[in-house]
């Protein structure tokens, strides 16, 4: 008999696109499934589209606006499946998506966690190049078998779990804490770390997976996702600092190289002068001549000639 699987659809102002989300579930070629779309207190129609449509397939949890984690974690703890899998409400999965998931954790009862590939899209089609492959990500890059070796350090380096291609064994869940709650962006980043230091983790190269890309997606944030990554990182180093010692990762380099990063978005892209603290704590995690210059030169005002030079250039 086919385990149940419960899939957790967390939904804000989702109604443009939440009904074809739901449908890429419906149609899957695997059953059974428990679909729990929660309303995280959306201000346009989106119960009243899902309760007409999908009334007798799909349990509505609504709650007021309290951010992703919430919504997810209520759905975990609402959930029955034997696995979860987790999907935006602006993406859509291919039918085949949860039989081949559950096909591989069937298969390999010690794989806590399974990952895949996705490929963009938008109302003009899909792109040509995956994800993985975007990002070189291949056979041996995961470690040459199903499993992915060295995972923790891979997703510290580089995070290419994306959240609608997971598939998680909900018995691993009573290890760890769920999403982070102190975060609406990254959580799913600070997430994955806490499992891949306790479950084994495997993926799979075949897309299954359509990620939408448009003006609303709330990755499409630069500000707010440049601004909390020292704040992420905080949350890293309390989590798993000695670990990383143990790893021979120094996460100076990172907090390095995220300061740099504000103080470059805050200079380049919003075209504030006030940037010396940014630059000056990248040098003081990370001293090398490039921090020291940008530190020197916004210290002095000569960022003002540099950030009017660039903006001349644009023009």
């Amino acid at each position: 008999m086919n385990p149940l699987v419960s899939v957790v659809i967390p939904a804000f102002n989702a109604a443009e696109f939440i009904v074809e989300t739901i449908e890429s579930v419906l149609q899957q070629t695997y059953r059974p499934i428990e679909v729990i779309v929660v309303e995280d207190g959306s201000q346009d129609n989106t119960v009243e589209l899902v309760k007409a449509t999908f009334s007798d397939d799909v349990r509505l949890l609504c709650q007021k606006n309290s951010g992703p984690s919430v919504a997810r974690n209520r759905g975990i703890r609402e959930s029955s499946g034997k696995y979860i899998a987790f999907l935006d409400a602006d993406d859509i999965w291919l039918p085949e998506k949860i039989a081949s998931q559950v096909a591989v954790m069937e298969e390999k009862p010690d794989i806590g966690m399974l990952c895949g590939d996705m490929v963009d899209f938008n109302e003009k089609g899909r792109d040509a190049i995956s994800h993985f492959k975007k990002n070189g990500l291949d056979k041996e890059y995961f470690g040459g078998t199903l499993y992915i070796t060295d995972a923790f350090k891979k997703v510290y380096n580089k995070n290419f779990i994306s959240t609608p291609t997971v598939m998680l064994r909900c018995s691993i869940l009573d290890k760890t804490e769920l999403f982070p709650l102190e975060f609406r962006f990254s959580e799913d980043y600070l997430f994955w770390l806490d499992l891949v230091r306790i479950v084994n983790i495997a993926y799979q190269d075949e897309v299954y997976t359509l990620r939408r890309k448009h003006t609303t997606n709330l990755t499409n944030d630069t500000a707010v996702n440049v601004k909390i990554r020292p704040m992420v990182l905080d949350q890293i180093d309390r989590r798993h600092g000695e670990y990383l010692k143990e790893l021979g990762i120094d996460i100076r380099e990172r907090y390095s190289k995220a300061w740099f990063l504000i103080g470059y978005f805050r200079l380049y892209q919003l075209g504030q002068l006030d940037v010396t603290a940014d630059f000056a704590k990248s040098f003081s995690y990370r001293p090398n001549w490039r921090n020291f210059l940008y530190t020197c030169a916004s210290a002095t005002k000569l960022t003002w000639v540099a950030l009017k030079l660039k903006q001349h250039s644009r023009n």
